[in-house]
């Protein structure tokens, strides 16, 4: 996923994105604000392949069986 934290317009500079897992949070120089909902996408989809590669394991070692 790209970018991973918030960044500002390459020819603005003034204007932030918000396209990042990780916000700029303009309260803090160094701050970061986790975009929640990126975050659970990405839980979500990494359950998911974990999921398929178990299943994808289990049906190869029934071969053997």
């Amino acid at each position: 996923m790209y970018p991973v934290i918030d960044r500002p317009d390459w020819d603005h500079t003034e204007i932030w994105h918000h396209s990042g897992i990780w916000d700029h949070d303009f309260a803090s120089k160094y701050s970061r604000v986790l975009h929640l909902e990126s975050a659970v996408a990405i839980v979500n989809g990494q359950q998911l392949i974990s999921k398929s590669q178990k299943n994808k394991f289990a049906r190869l070692l029934m071969r053997y069986f």
